[in-house]
């Protein structure tokens, strides 16, 4: 609770960072270079619905990954129910997050429709990752060539990014958002939605944004 007081976060981000921090903590001490973390596919599909009832993206939509930095999930492709079962057969104890609504009904109800429910949730965030790493190569590519860095921001060239796939566009001016201001908190599909539209529109118009930036367009030029 203090933490959450001091950073200004909500009790569950607070939580997920004195724990991580605790596991950067171990890893200095034995100098590890490996965090492994003990999310099986339960988690992963408690994660992908806790998204998209939040307003996710095709990104957050992937939810965890078996490899993030330093951060490992071995267990990411077993159910709970075999996990648990091999400790008992070991005679080993083990610990659970505190229960959550997810967990205890929506899951359990999509089960009853369907008894492969979480492998399948499991299978879709496998395919979503594996979209999602050949669309950042895409949007990489698209950017350098719809962009260049000029002063704190960048220069955009709106004939240019018009010639784009839409969800392209979308995706360079989320990137030009993101990288001017160094975060990402807060930048919100809105603000995309304004940027496009300036791109869209005629020349002389400016707009503000999060974190006291502001885009101009001046001709075919967004600044």
């Amino acid at each position: 609770k203090q933490i959450a007081k001091r950073e200004k976060m909500s009790l569950e981000e607070a939580g997920r960072k004195a724990r991580y921090d605790a596991f950067a903590k171990t890893m200095k001490k034995y100098n590890a270079d490996k965090i492994a973390i003990a999310h099986h596919q339960n988690d992963q599909a408690e994660t992908f619905l806790y998204r998209v009832v939040r307003g996710t993206g095709i990104y957050g939509a992937g939810a965890m990954r078996e490899k993030d930095g330093n951060l490992i999930r071995p267990l990411l492709c077993e159910k709970k129910e075999e996990i648990v079962k091999y400790l008992k057969e070991a005679g080993q104890a083990w610990g659970e997050d505190a229960r959550n609504q997810i967990r205890n009904q929506v899951i359990p109800r999509l089960e009853m429709i369907n008894e492969q429910a979480v492998e399948h949730i499991g299978w879709l965030c496998e395919d979503i990752k594996e979209v999602t790493t050949y669309l950042t190569d895409q949007i990489e590519e698209s950017f350098l060539r719809c962009t260049k860095p000029i002063g704190q921001g960048f220069e955009i060239n709106c004939d240019q990014l018009l010639l784009e796939t839409l969800w392209i566009q979308k995706q360079v001016l989320k990137k030009v958002l993101e990288e001017t201001a160094g975060k990402k908190k807060d930048l919100e599909r809105r603000h995309i939605e304004d940027l496009l539209t300036l791109v869209e529109n005629g020349t002389g118009k400016r707009i503000s944004l999060p974190y006291n930036m502001v885009a101009e367009k001046n001709y075919q030029y967004i600044k």
